[in-house]
């Protein structure tokens, strides 16, 4: 019963090492994968949806003045 509960205790021992030692391994690397997710104003292209439209709307129409906004929807004009 003994030497079941060690050779149990071995293996969790060497499954945190091996699992220490993959850690290690992929930090050692130092790959930034969400780095081919940004534009290059460095906003991210699916977080950042939102901004980046808005950056285009306002390079497209320069002459608007107010960027694309809710409350632009409902703004009486004149």
């Amino acid at each position: 019963m003994t030497s079941v509960l060690i050779i149990f205790l071995i293996l969790i021992i060497l499954l945190g090492i091996l699992m220490a030692g993959v850690v290690i391994m992929t930090h050692r690397r130092g790959e930034d994968f969400d780095s081919q997710y940004l534009d290059e104003d460095n906003d991210h292209v699916y977080y950042d949806r939102s901004i980046i439209e808005k950056k285009e709307f306002r390079k497209n129409n320069p002459n608007s003045g107010e960027l694309r906004t809710f409350r632009r929807l409902f703004k009486r004009t004149k």
